[in-house]
């Protein structure tokens, strides 16, 4: 329901429920049906077209014109797009569908029994079977990099499904894999300090990427960001949080004037859009730039730090208790 691309990676995911298992797919198909007929309404009540979507060009074959190895490699390994560096703990991913895919005394001979008949492989098929068409569909699109965003933001819907083989790769794992993790766990934690920080937009303006210098069909478009480490937004990101944090320390926070022209797209005139690229993209900050009062703004957030803290103790009792009846 969330967007009509995702339709062949939604099909992909009800594969492993197809062989023997038909009863389970009619709620799945009554809620596909129902997620189409959603786009079709909207479509309707916004364009008067049932199958326009308001993406032009872009819902068009001439919108996929990146050579698949370049959107692969973009996609994958890139220093500013690859998803290896943003979810490190995908390297894991190999030795995770080993242990899904495993032969398992007992299973049937049948090849496709045995797809059909083992949860675990099943799984781990299914999830290929998404990611697949996902990598062909995204590599060949030409804004595969889904650029104003932090990292390959068309692959976020099958992350979850990437991770499966991952929990597999964990269970019962040797000691040495297990230190492994927590370094991937760490590292992809630094990463996202890094992009949640600093807003992606801001650090798009400052390596001087937007106003994009060249058109969204160059060949070179965000080149540099996208391939050359020396411009990886990873970087950038923790470049400017170390120097935009030691500002706030030093009490030299972003002052939003309130002045000059407003950009029609943004509502901010140009003085307060360079500002901004020395904000912490945290929602009370923003409130302290805007000139609210200090007191009020620290209070509510530490209020809702409060209540995530005890939400957090609640889960973990939870588990807990969870994990001694289990």
């Amino acid at each position: 329901s969330a967007k009509l691309s995702m339709l062949p990676l939604a099909i992909a995911c009800l594969l492993p429920l197809a062989p023997g298992r038909l009863r389970a797919l009619r709620l799945p198909l009554i809620a596909l049906g129902a997620a189409l007929v959603g786009h079709g309404l909207y479509n309707w009540a916004r364009f008067g077209n049932l199958f326009e979507t308001g993406y032009g060009a872009q819902a068009s074959p001439a919108a996929f014109t990146t050579p698949l190895l370049v959107g692969l490699y973009g996609l994958l390994l890139s220093s500013g797009k690859g998803v290896v560096w943003f979810a490190p703990a995908l390297i894991l991913v190999p030795a995770g569908w080993k242990a899904m895919t495993a032969k398992r005394s007992g299973a049937p001979p049948d090849a496709w029994r045995r797809f059909a008949g083992s949860p675990a492989t099943g799984a781990a098929w299914g999830a290929a079977a998404a990611w697949i068409p996902g990598l062909l569909l995204y590599a060949r699109f030409q804004h595969w990099a889904g650029d104003g965003s932090w990292g390959p933001r068309y692959l976020v819907p099958l992350l979850s499904l990437a991770f499966l083989p991952v929990t597999f790769a964990l269970d019962h794992a040797r000691a040495a894999r297990r230190r492994l993790a927590w370094v991937l766990a760490i590292a992809g934690l630094l990463v996202q300090i890094g992009g949640v920080a600093i807003y992606c937009g801001a650090q798009m303006r400052e390596a001087g990427d937007y106003p994009y210098p060249l058109p969204l069909d160059h060949p070179r478009f965000m080149s540099d960001s996208h391939f050359n480490p020396a411009f990886s937004p990873i970087a950038d990101h923790w470049r400017m949080l170390a120097r935009n944090l030691a500002e706030h320390v030093h009490g030299e926070i972003p002052r939003l004037s309130g002045t000059g022209t407003a950009d029609p797209r943004l509502g901010v005139s140009s003085a307060d859009q360079d500002r901004l690229l020395h904000a912490l993209d945290l929602w009370w900050l923003y409130l302290l730039y805007a000139g609210f009062p200090a007191p009020a703004v620290l209070g509510i957030a530490a209020l809702v730090l409060a209540a995530a803290l005890w939400a957090m103790a609640r889960a973990r009792a939870a588990l807990a208790a969870e994990i001694r009846a289990g």
